[in-house]
């Protein structure tokens, strides 16, 4: 259980980084979800602002939402 903790608080690590990140240097309205396994989504963002990718067993999912 104990290994199972620290891998969550490390996933919401990187969720919290990321989005500070991209809030700071591109402005607010940042959305950032990491994911294991399969998932879908619907979602609005700005145009040429979405980006999906895949980082060892991560999924990240990022997006800006239209202001």
């Amino acid at each position: 259980m104990r290994r199972y903790e620290v891998r969550l608080e490390q996933n919401k690590e990187i969720v919290k980084w990321l989005k500070l990140v991209l809030d700071e240097k591109y402005g607010r309205v940042w959305h950032v979800f990491v994911i294991r396994g399969q998932y879908y989504a619907y979602y609005s963002y700005e145009a040429g602002n979405s980006y999906c990718f895949k980082k060892d067993k991560r999924i990240y999912v990022v997006f800006k939402t239209p202001v």
